[in-house]
């Protein structure tokens, strides 16, 4: 080591300093890596797999809203609906609804960004219709799970003022 400083003291200045320049950008490219690397998309382990509701729909039918995340990230959410017509059997499919898209946590926050949306309704009796265009569902949403339970709580927009909606998902067997 001491040979070293003298070989350093013998240099001239520029040289050291080019050194320590050198050794500078490499602690600044090694920390640049540590905080890139540490800005990939975070899941919680807890949120990923399939939950489900169903509600009824008025004056007939009912709805089944299903979201699925997966560990990269990424969500299918498939609202399904069955009887809503006059003349339709109870569990005759009336139409669905497939978004998918991206999503992050943080903390107890969840980001869902839709980019993509396939419907398609028996009423109309058409071919499915695509929708590309990227929308957040679930304005300013926290999530907690008990057991089996996923509740979100988000804003809605029914009207002039936002309303804090909440909704009960239950987690599918996958």
């Amino acid at each position: 080591m001491s040979v070293n400083l003298l070989i350093l003291n013998k240099l001239p200045k520029s040289t050291a300093m080019k050194n320590n320049i050198f050794l500078f950008k490499v602690l600044l490219f090694a920390m640049s890596v540590i905080i890139f690397s540490s800005c990939e998309r975070k899941t919680d382990e807890t949120l990923i797999g399939t939950w489900a509701y169903t509600t009824e729909s008025s004056p007939r039918g009912y709805v089944i809203n299903e979201i699925t995340f997966n560990s990269e990230g990424l969500f299918t959410k498939n609202l399904t609906w069955y009887g809503i017509y006059e003349g339709q059997n109870s569990d005759e499919l009336s139409g669905w609804t497939e978004i998918t898209g991206d999503f992050e946590v943080n903390e107890n926050k969840l980001i869902v960004t839709a980019n993509k949306s396939v419907s398609w309704d028996a009423f109309y009796s058409t071919d499915p219709v695509t929708t590309i265009e990227t929308e957040t569902l679930y304005t300013n949403c926290t999530f907690d799970i008990d057991e089996k339970i996923l509740e979100l709580k988000y804003l809605t927009f029914p009207a002039d003022a936002p309303v804090q909606t909440k909704s009960l998902f239950k987690k599918q067997n996958d």
